[in-house]
């Protein structure tokens, strides 16, 4: 992890090490950073940001706890506003962010709440201290733009959720390597005596010239299987054992 915390004569410094460049005529520095200390320097303006969506911090705190059951899991990086605050060093690679300074989210504000509230969780709980653990140090990439104003800030966050696109269900389940109703639908789509591979989409959700979506194949399985649409809180009765049945 490159990161570590500077204890000088006068004063205590954040530091973490990075990248200067250039991203839409702006300075921004990128460097990576745990939970733990992001919460440190995290602020929210809310003037800038939205109101946080319970159901979207639902989600990305199931995806978290797939991560601490031995998954791998990614987040793209958090985008924050510095507003003047801390120091980059060129010739050491350094960002020095004062102990107690804090820098303004841009983006990733969810993603920060969910790791939030699985921390709050664990501690009042008295859970497991390596779920703890596996929250502080959890590590997140960060972009820093040093120099914007309100009206930047505002612009570059609407950009960044405005022209991003959501990732299909159908290629989601074609990456996902835990699911066993998903490595059904894999296993047809590449071993179907008949129906040749090409004859399924596997990336977009929707489809015009193919037999069907890999997510539509999904939830057929599903409908046969468990007579269900959509699996909730893992609901499905697919195990190890009756996988071969299923299948």
């Amino acid at each position: 992890m490159s990161l570590r915390i500077l204890v000088e004569p006068e004063s205590n410094f954040i530091t973490m090490f990075g990248l200067k460049g250039k991203q839409f005529g702006y300075d921004v520095i990128s460097c990576q950073c745990t939970v733990d200390y992001i919460l440190k320097f995290l602020d929210v303006d809310k003037s800038v940001q939205r109101e946080i969506a319970e159901k979207q911090v639902s989600n990305i705190s199931k995806y978290i706890q797939y991560g601490m059951e031995g998954n791998d899991i990614y987040f793209p990086p958090l985008i924050f506003s510095a507003r003047g605050k801390g120091k980059f060093e060129h010739d050491k690679s350094q960002f020095h962010l004062h102990n107690g300074e804090k820098m303004v989210i841009l983006d990733g504000q969810h993603r920060i709440e969910a790791f939030k509230m699985l921390k709050k969780r664990i501690e009042v709980n008295g859970a497991d201290p390596k779920k703890l653990e596996y929250i502080n140090e959890f590590p997140l990439t960060i972009q820093i733009y040093s120099d914007l104003n309100k009206k930047q800030e505002r612009q570059l966050f609407t950009d960044v959720n405005t022209k991003s696109s959501k990732v299909s269900n159908t290629l989601l389940i074609m990456y996902k390597d835990n699911d066993l109703n998903g490595k059904i639908v894999k296993e047809i789509i590449n071993d179907h005596p008949s129906i040749s591979p090409d004859k399924f989409e596997i990336r977009a959700q929707r489809t015009t010239t193919k037999l069907m979506t890999a997510s539509t194949l999904y939830n057929i399985g599903l409908a046969l299987n468990d007579g269900t649409l959509q699996v909730k809180n893992n609901t499905s009765k697919i195990n190890k054992e009756n996988f071969p049945e299923y299948k």
